[in-house]
């Protein structure tokens, strides 16, 4: 996969060119400008430099060298590994689908980076989402944003329906949904690339949206005997 005018070459932490591809021959090679073919060769072609991505480390392009750091020369952007990000599975709720009137429903995610492999630009990639904070929205009109993962009773040695730092209580008896946005930082590495790269600014990705029953321990306890649905709340 060829890339036009992305490749930088970085040297000394200045970028000294932005490099692009003019013309082809009818075989699909690179061509000077009067049609000849210079596949064979890093050809500089006035101010412009033919360059295939992906770029090994150690080689040349263009007659300079591509070192581990300057492999990274096109720009990844949030939109570029969007599609890396963690998906459910990464943010709880307890009890899950249903709370007490009065009483702390806990709300907990999961705080180590979370690493995805693929392809990228054509080249393997690793991609790092490292949570920065928690935003849940518990469907009442009261929205908790918090840089803390939190955690289970069970994981913060407490008892079921005591407070946490991101428990909530409801005041009344209802339905609700309630959904959780975790905000991420990107990086990146590249295969045979040591070193992470950042990638500019935040993603916020939907990691959980539940309906939960709120009511009073008579009502939701009522769908069956334990017996009859031994998976329902308080069972």
């Amino acid at each position: 996969m060829e890339i036009r005018g992305k490749l930088k070459n970085i040297i000394d932490g200045a970028e000294t060119r932005e490099q692009t591809i003019t013309t082809r021959t009818s075989d699909g090679n690179p061509a000077d400008d009067a049609g000849t073919d210079v596949s064979a060769a890093p050809a500089l072609l006035g101010n412009d430099c033919v360059y295939s991505w992906p770029v090994d480390p150690g080689s040349d392009v263009c007659g300079e060298h591509v070192s581990d750091e300057d492999t990274g020369g096109v720009v990844v952007t949030l939109s570029d590994v969007a599609r890396f990000a963690p998906g459910r599975g990464v943010v709880f709720l307890e009890p899950e689908g249903w709370a007490l009137v009065g009483l702390p429903m806990n709300a907990y995610g999961a705080p180590a980076p979370v690493t995805a492999s693929g392809v990228l630009f054509g080249a393997a990639v690793q991609v790092r989402f490292t949570a920065l904070s928690w935003r849940w929205d518990f469907g009442d009109g009261v929205v908790l944003d918090t840089v803390t993962a939190g955690g289970s009773w069970h994981t913060l040695g407490q008892d079921e329906f005591t407070t946490t730092d991101s428990s909530h209580v409801y005041a009344g008896r209802g339905t609700v949904q309630v959904v959780a946005d975790v905000i991420y930082r990107a990086e990146y590495r590249f295969a045979g690339v040591q070193e992470w790269t950042p990638v500019e600014g935040t993603l916020t990705v939907r990691s959980g949206e539940w309906d939960v029953l709120v009511g009073t321990a008579s009502t939701v306890l009522v769908n069956g005997s334990c017996t009859q649905n031994p998976t329902g709340p308080g069972c």
